[in-house]
């Protein structure tokens, strides 16, 4: 079972990297952490 791609196709975002996924009964629950990004660390002068 492929999860952690079918997440990430949901979630249309590259940057994200998915750790774990937790499935209840009532729930889905994912754990995820954005990767580092270019954008969000602008080059220091």
């Amino acid at each position: 079972m492929h999860a952690n791609s079918l997440v990430k196709q949901l979630l249309d975002v590259k940057g994200v990297i998915v750790n774990d996924i937790f499935i209840s009964k009532d729930e889905i629950v994912v754990d995820v952490k954005l990767a580092r990004s270019k954008l969000a660390y602008p080059p220091c002068c």
